[in-house]
Parts: structure tokens; sequence; C-alpha cells
């Protein structure tokens, strides 16, 4: 077992649980995730720097080992934001401190829940999807799993994709676009599938229908235990999440286009239509989804066997820097131009 391979994606881990101390401390405190996800961890990002090569894939025992530490997520966030939830709901006051908890809890969920329900949502077996599929449900975003295996794997770089930001395009205009675009592509890709069969198993067979019943189901019990505060902190921690998870998306593919066949469709998707990084933080924090452009080609390899693809285009630095950038469009586009002018003037890789 290579533990020096597994141990960095534990970073992921370690934030999580500084965040959560630091919530559960309360007052001044409740502002420590912010300051870890937009501050603390871009420095690192840069500090630690690219990788040199891709690392040796895990043996088996490493790869358990690997899979292991995307199963104990699912518990430990829902532990950790039933207790947050408890002390920020019981405050007297629904000020600073708890708007500001709502924020770090929201990007605990993000940086840790989402992302590690995104590798879930891939895997082959069914109880790992469910255990996916309930990491977004605390964020009242399951849908996600319909759209994002089948709508976005299957339309990326395509103006069909709602998850596909365009080049110049804002980030706040994207959120809009990218979550209500995915909300009704998911609608569509059920309707679909359930076409064919009899209304009453259309009705007890659709997904969203599910994954609706799971989230009021979880806000029900959340009021029944915390009261009205309980579920506002909940469902504003979820928003706070989504939208995180719509700046990595923005960040993923922006600006990237398959070209269009004359025939109609588009030409098929390459290691050219995601961005990669090398940044090391950013992909041990976030379970290699760095390395996007081999997930593309290869949507049920875990994260473990994910690896740089020599002919996918760049990020000039790692996700958590340029998810701060997202924020400033004026100076992410100026960055992303300059990126794609670089682009331009590489020759085309070569197999």
């Amino acid at each position: 077992m290579n533990l020096e391979l597994a141990a960095p994606f534990l970073s992921a881990y370690v934030l999580a649980a500084l965040s959560t101390l630091a919530l559960l401390q309360g007052g001044p405190w409740v502002i420590a995730p912010l300051l870890l996800t937009f501050g603390l961890h871009p420095l690192m990002d840069l500090w630690v720097g690219p990788e040199k090569e891709n690392p040796p894939r895990p043996d088996a025992a490493t790869a358990r080992l690997m899979d292991s530490m995307a199963y104990v997520a699912p518990p430990l966030l829902t532990v950790a934001l039933v207790f947050v939830i408890q002390k920020f709901s019981a405050l007297a006051t629904h000020g600073w401190e708890f708007w500001g908890a709502a924020l770090g809890m929201g990007l605990m969920s993000a940086g840790l829940g989402i992302n590690v329900g995104h590798e879930l949502i891939h895997r082959p077996r069914k109880w790992e999807r469910g255990l996916g599929v309930w990491l977004y449900a605390l964020v009242n975003y399951s849908h996600f799993r319909i759209e994002h295996v089948h709508g976005h794997h299957s339309h990326v770089a395509t103006p069909e994709d709602p998850a596909t930001a365009r080049k110049g395009e804002l980030l706040y205009a994207f959120w809009f676009r990218s979550i209500v675009g995915q909300v009704r592509s998911a609608w569509a890709i059920e309707t679909r599938r359930l076409k064919k069969r009899a209304p009453l198993e259309r009705l007890l067979q659709n997904r969203m229908g599910h994954y609706l019943l799971i989230s009021l189901a979880i806000s029900a019990g959340l009021t029944a235990a915390f009261g009205p505060w309980g579920l506002v902190f909940f469902w504003a921690q979820g928003l706070i999440a989504v939208l995180f998870l719509e700046t990595i998306n923005f960040i993923e593919h922006y600006g990237l286009e398959r070209k269009a066949r004359p025939a109609g469709g588009y030409e098929p998707v390459t290691e050219r239509h995601s961005w990669d990084t090398d940044y090391q933080l950013t992909n041990w924090a976030l379970f290699n989804l760095g390395k996007h452009s081999r997930h593309h080609a290869s949507p049920l390899l875990p994260y473990h066997k994910l690896s740089l693809s020599p002919g996918a285009p760049r990020l000039p630095w790692g996700y958590s820097v340029m998810a701060v950038l997202a924020f400033f469009p004026p100076i992410y586009r100026r960055v992303m131009d300059r990126t794609f002018q670089g682009l331009a003037s590489q020759p085309p890789a070569t197999s």
C-alpha cells in the first residue's frame, strides 16, 4: 500500500475539519471558512505549485483505501451539517454571525460534499451513486446527477450545454443560465427516458420526483428539529454551495467549443474541450477534478486513476486561484484572453 500516494487527498478533509471547528466556535470564527477557501487555499496552491509528472497509478490496496476516502464524506458531512444547523438555528438574533456561518457551511458543502458527490455519481455501482445523490441532496441539487451524466457529458462545449461557459461570458450571468438550464435539461432527459412507459410508471419512476421528495423530507426533518431558522440555514448554505459548484463549472470549459459538422451535430469530445490544471493542491483538495479532460474521456475512471492529458489546454493557475479571479470578470477575461492567445500560438498536439 502506498500511503504517500493517498495521504495528500486528505487535504479536503483537513479543510472541512478546520471549517467545522471554526463554525462551532461561532463569533468572528465564522469567517474562517471564507478565508480558508479564498485566501489560504489559493496562496498554498501557488506555493505548492504544479506537479512535474503524473503520479503512478495506485496498487489494488491503495485504490481501495482511496475509494474509502470518498465513501466517508456523506456521513461526515451530514453530521457536521446537523451540528452546525443546531448551533446557529438557536441564535436569538440572525444577523451577520448566522449568515456568515451559512456562507462557511456552504463552502464546505461545496468543497467536500459536491466534489465527492461528483466523483460518486459516475461510479458503476448503484449504492455509490446513491451516496453521491445524497451529497447533492444536502444542497438541494440532486438533479445534477441526471443532467451532468446524461446531458453535460454528451453536449459539453456546445451551445446545447448550459454548463459550458461561453468566451467572454460573465460569471454572474453564467450562474443564472447554468442553474436554470440544468434543471430544464434534467426534466427533459427524464421525460424522454420515461416517454414510452405507462402513466403510473412515469409518475412513480421519475427520478426528478424522487429527488424532490428527498429534499422536502430533509427540509421537513430539519424544520421539525430546529425550527424555521434551521430550514433557512439549510437552504442558504445549499445556495452558496451551488454557486460555488457553478463557479467551478464556469472555469472547467470556459470558451472551449466543439466544431459543428456540415451534416449536423458536432465533432467528438476530445481532450481539447476541457481545461486541465497541474497545480497539485487544487487536484488534491478536489479529488483530481483539475485533470478534467481525462475525466471526460473516461467518466467511469475513479479519481485516483486520472492523469493529465498532454494535448489538453492548461489553465495558468489552479482552480482555487482561477475561482477568485472569476469573481472579477475584467481580470478573468484578460487572463483568459492571454491564455487563448498562447494556445493559438502552440503547434497542434500529436499523438
